[in-house]
């Protein structure tokens, strides 16, 4: 069983650790189903394409942290 919520900030500019919180808090909201694993993910940084095959606009790549265990675990990774 999992449960999945999300964030968008489409055209707002917030910093990762403003979305982080947001997200680690939605968790803890959702830990009293008893899940047994945890994990986030958001847009990194923009990645150069060299590649010939990409076309002009830039790729980002996708930060994903995952835990087992309690909300908190995952907590303390990101806050680290």
């Amino acid at each position: 069983m999992c449960g999945i919520f999300g964030y968008l900030n489409y055209l707002v500019k917030r910093d990762r650790r403003f979305i982080a919180d947001i997200l680690i808090n939605g968790l803890h909201r959702l830990e009293y189903r008893g899940y047994d694993s945890s994990g986030i993910a958001f847009d990194g940084d923009d990645i150069e394409g060299s590649d010939k095959n990409q076309s002009s606009k830039s790729r980002r790549a996708c930060i994903v942290v995952r835990q087992k265990g309690k909300v908190e675990e995952l907590e303390n990774v990101v806050r680290c």
